[in-house]
């Protein structure tokens, strides 16, 4: 029919958060798709700050560095080999009553505590860094601590190797920049404390390096 138009369909609103907002995936307010935003900032994040193989000096504490950004060494793995490992100990979860989401959680601090107990490593953590390749990597130590000064080659290459062991991997150790991107407590009693931190872990680890 001559002059005839579309008829448009109205767009039912997306549910929102109790505070108003428009929940991820939205395109409420000028068809904004703010979901899909944040990933492409995020994706975008993780193509600037690559993993490093050696960490420079305007990163690190030891060399005077203000407040510089957080970041971690260790190796990258997936949520397969988390679950090999829980299901290997025995601490994954076997129950309808969790997702598993939840149960990946649970594994994941499970694994910290069974990896600082084979290593004798107290400061293994699992950590969220900016990766285009990996969702989550075991950590040693991070750029703000001082347990690097403390960690020989050959006690860090048995550490690393009962890691990649106990949850399958191949690749080597690498520095990650962290998701939380200082570390402010330690920032503050960094000057204060590192001395007598590193002979208490020198004494620690004197087992471990003989």
């Amino acid at each position: 029919m001559s002059g005839s138009t579309t008829p448009t369909l109205p767009v039912s609103p997306l549910p929102t958060s109790p505070s108003g907002t428009p929940k991820a995936g939205s395109t409420e307010g000028g068809g904004r798709d703010w979901w899909a935003e944040e990933v492409a900032a995020d994706t975008a994040k993780c193509h600037r700050l690559q993993p490093l193989k050696r960490l420079p000096r305007k990163l690190n504490l030891w060399y005077g560095a203000k407040r510089p950004r957080l970041l971690w060494f260790g190796i990258g793995f997936g949520p397969e080999n988390l679950m090999a490992c829980a299901k290997k100990h025995g601490f994954w979860p076997e129950t309808d009553e969790l997702s598993y989401v939840q149960k990946l959680t649970r594994a994941r601090y499970s694994a910290e505590d069974l990896l600082r107990k084979l290593t004798g490593w107290r400061y293994i953590e699992i950590r969220d860094p900016y990766s285009l390749e990996h969702e989550r990597i075991i950590g040693i130590y991070s750029s703000y601590w001082i347990c690097e000064r403390v960690l020989d080659a050959q006690t860090q290459a048995r550490v690393l190797d009962t890691i990649k062991e106990e949850l399958g991997l191949d690749d080597d150790p690498m520095w990650y920049y962290d998701r939380r991107n200082y570390d402010y407590a330690y920032l503050k009693s960094f000057p204060k404390r590192y001395p007598k931190v590193m002979e208490r872990e020198r004494q620690r680890f004197a087992k471990l390096s003989t």
